[in-house]
């Protein structure tokens, strides 16, 4: 159960502000609990449009939920600028996020660049630095996928991040390719997963390729 409330305001033309505070409560024990437990959720969100082509958004998260050793407290901060051509031919996205918590901090720094050159084929490449005391000041970032699949990376320790994607029409657009490409390295490990996902290196490669028919 659980109370939200929301807030949202434009000052001016050039300037939207949104928050909200959220209040909620879980009367069965949740995983990692035997007893009931309760927290908070705050969010502050301010967006400046310089003008069509260039934005800058900021982002504050304050939550508070109870754990086993106690009420644990997230602070999260993200600033992101927006920049496209005048065509829309191009957009690129660059984020830099702070996730700080008692005994643990995370930073990194990423960006996302579209580029639609023709109607029928766009490609997008994106890239994360990331640094994270452990998994509980993990970060993340939205990731460009194919269609219907939303990727949204959990990333912990110490490393980068890469991707590319490539979609491409076919036959009067009724076929739709799409192939994705993406590599992890770290440089804080030598090994990757457990048990028999155990994977002997620091690199870590994947590969999605999905083909869409229209009838």
């Amino acid at each position: 159960t659980g109370i939200l409330i929301r807030l949202d305001a434009t000052p001016w033309d050039a300037i939207h502000l949104a928050s909200f505070v959220d209040f909620f409560y879980n009367p069965w024990p949740r995983y990692g609990l035997s007893k009931s437990s309760g927290g908070w959720n705050v969010m502050l969100e301010a967006l400046c449009t310089f003008n069509r082509r260039h934005s800058l958004s900021a982002r504050y998260d304050a939550k508070s939920k109870e754990q086993s050793t106690g009420q644990e407290l997230h602070h999260r901060l993200r600033v992101q600028w927006l920049a496209s051509s005048a065509s829309e031919r191009w957009r690129c996205t660059t984020t830099a996020m702070l996730h700080p918590l008692r005994g643990s901090r995370g930073e990194a720094l990423g960006s996302t660049l579209k580029y639609r050159p023709h109607s029928f084929w766009n490609v997008a490449v994106s890239g994360l630095y990331f640094h994270t005391s452990d998994s509980k000041s993990r970060v993340y970032l939205y990731e460009p996928n194919v269609r219907e699949m939303m990727y949204i990376p959990s990333m912990s320790g110490h490393g980068v991040r890469g991707s590319g994607l490539v979609q491409c029409h076919l036959w009067k657009e009724r076929i739709l390719l799409e192939l994705k490409y993406g590599v992890t390295r770290y440089f804080d490990r030598d090994t990757q997963g457990t048990g028999m996902q155990t994977i002997y290196s620091n690199v870590k490669n994947d590969i999605t390729v999905q083909m869409r028919l229209k009838i």
